[in-house]
């Protein structure tokens, strides 16, 4: 489940004799990672209109024109700050377009700090309005590629949840009649796993909850890995490969803002 691509990048060793199991592991999560981090793109719309330089403060810009800004989010960035002085994704925005004004950003989605990813931000007030519609609604197609210790469905398979979150972030299964109960669902189906179980999924939302992909996968015992909130964290073996829930956002869909309201992906 390798390939040449993730071979000539090092991240998979070549082996002529058997590999360990465990060895096998990390080998699946970092074929994996490197799937994700490198398949995040844009198509089908404008392209970015200058150069993105990765660094403390700016951003991977997939696709820029004058109404939407679409950036790869590293992980351990706030989408928004959580207080004054906090670095994030809504500043570094506001970095990039700053030519001596005070740009409009808008924020219409978000990715949990440590999940990195497609995320979507409006340069001007209609494109917001217009974006937020289409994640209200939920006609934006969102995809996942999250990695777990082990998976055993065949095919597609459905997940449904009645969750809530309290006031700790910890999301919770919740009686549907729960004044904060919220339906989540989503689908996920295996594109790739090593010989000791680990793989990789494909997830796509059909809602949009906090921690909804990291609760929902915990719950049909199929913990992302690194995840210390919902499953074992470090403590699955995958320490040497990521620290982090194993989650990126890998693709999103939806109309362009301006006329005539081209499909975006």
């Amino acid at each position: 489940h390798t390939g040449p691509v993730a071979v000539a990048k090092g991240l998979v060793p070549l082996c002529r004799r058997p590999t360990p199991p465990s060895r096998a592991a990390a080998s699946t999560v970092a074929v994996a990672a490197f799937i994700a981090s490198s398949a995040a793109g844009v198509t089908g719309g404008r392209r970015a209109q200058r150069p993105s330089n990765i660094g403390f403060s700016s951003l991977e810009v997939l696709m820029e024109d004058e109404h939407v800004l679409v950036i790869n989010k590293p992980a351990g960035l706030l989408s928004q700050s959580a207080s004054r002085g906090d670095d994030c994704l809504v500043k570094r925005a506001r970095h990039h377009l700053a030519q001596g004004n005070d740009p409009f950003v808008g924020l219409v989605h978000r990715l949990d700090r440590d999940v990195t990813g497609v995320c979507i931000l409006a340069k001007t007030k209609l494109a917001a309005r217009w974006l937020s519609r289409q994640f209200a609604s939920r006609t934006v197609r969102k995809e996942y590629v999250g990695i777990v210790r082990r998976w055993s469905s065949e095919g597609v398979r459905l997940l449904r949840n009645t969750m809530e979150v309290d006031e700790g972030g910890q999301a919770h299964e919740a009686d549907p009649e729960s004044p904060g109960a919220q339906a989540a669902a989503l689908e996920c189906r295996s594109i790739g796993s090593g010989p000791s179980g680990a793989s990789a999924l494909l997830v796509r939302l059909h809602t949009g909850r906090r921690h909804q992909i990291r609760y929902q996968l915990a719950t049909a015992e199929s913990a992302l890995l690194g995840d210390r909130r919902y499953g074992s964290g470090c403590r699955d073996g995958s320490r040497k490969w990521i620290q982090r829930p194993a989650l990126h956002a890998w693709r999103l869909r939806f109309a362009h803002p301006a006329e005539p309201h081209s499909v975006c992906e």
